[in-house]
């Protein structure tokens, strides 16, 4: 009788704690810890890749209503999009626990500040740029244009093949080299090898830009011959 009496009390006591297990809510993940690790990603992934950058990363809001479990394993992250001219991208957390896997995509903002070459005033189509047309400032690089400058080194000396306003960043394929040699100029023609450099007068028989390659006449033996321009007035020819 006794034994009997034991075995229900233990029953009753075994489907008490079940229904107080049942009734407790689920550990639920926390979703700003979420973020803040999701964030604390990014931007580890972009530490190498912005060494002339500045970077703020930022999580965008999540459904309050989205209910994920505590993940009792370390979450996954992977980058989906890091676009350098977009501002707005994906971080895909998983939870990789063999009883409640999970995965969830969190918005996320990336703005990178970078050093930009902008005009420091109008700038004519044609005109050769020298240090005095030009200006670095901080620009956000996703409200920049596409292949801008970070050094006006990259600018000085070249031609503008468009109208450039005051302040714009300036876009290097609106650039071209300048022009260093005209048709009909006289100019040097160096050659060197083993040590030996001789320096001839020539006659250009065509435009020349920095570093181009073109035919030129050695005046003194009257012959043509191809030679690349180096300076203003002065092309490299092979001996």
């Amino acid at each position: 009788m006794h034994t009997i009496t034991a075995l229900v009390r233990m029953f009753k006591l075994a489907i008490t704690t079940l229904l107080t297990l049942l009734a407790q809510p689920i550990a639920a993940m926390d979703l700003s810890q979420l973020q803040a690790e999701a964030v604390s990603y990014v931007s580890e992934q972009l530490a190498s890749n912005n060494a002339n950058t500045r970077v703020a990363i930022k999580a965008e809001k999540m459904d309050p209503r989205l209910q994920l479990r505590h993940c009792d394993k370390p979450l996954q992250f992977a980058m989906q999009s890091a676009n350098r001219n977009n501002r707005r991208s994906l971080v895909k957390a998983s939870c990789t626990s063999n009883t409640q896997a999970w995965s969830v995509f969190v918005p996320v903002v990336i703005q990178r500040w970078g050093k930009v070459v902008v005009a420091r005033h109008p700038i004519a189509r044609g005109q050769t740029l020298s240090i005095n047309d030009l200006a670095v400032e901080e620009r956000e690089l996703a409200r920049t244009t596409a292949n801008y400058l970070p050094d006006v080194a990259h600018a000085t000396g070249r031609v503008a093949g468009r109208t450039i306003n005051a302040g714009q960043a300036i876009n290097q394929q609106w650039l071209r080299k300048a022009l260093w040699v005209k048709r009909g100029d006289e100019i040097t023609i160096v050659a060197a090898a083993n040590g030996i450099q001789v320096r001839v007068p020539g006659i250009a028989m065509m435009d020349g830009r920095e570093a181009e390659q073109i035919t030129v006449k050695n005046r003194s033996s009257k012959r043509l011959v191809k030679a690349r321009v180096t300076a203003r007035g002065e092309v490299q020819a092979s001996m």
